[in-house]
């Protein structure tokens, strides 16, 4: 998702995402932790790329 606070701090905008798909991230924790995990159902504003793109599985893995 690509939603940033706008210069006012007041407002945020919707715009599509900036990453290619298959781009993928890697946290690690430091210390326990709780991660909520949310794979955004939005497909009425742009956020999911031009025209919208269709809805695809999301995955994650809790490695050691």
């Amino acid at each position: 998702m690509n939603i940033p606070v706008l210069e006012d701090r007041d407002s945020v905008d919707f715009r599509p995402t900036q990453c290619d798909p298959g781009i993928f991230i890697t946290f690690r924790g430091k210390m326990d932790c709780y991660v909520a995990f949310s794979a955004c159902p939005q497909d009425v504003l742009p956020i999911h790329g031009e025209g919208g793109a269709p809805p695809t599985d999301a995955h994650f893995e809790v490695l050691d």
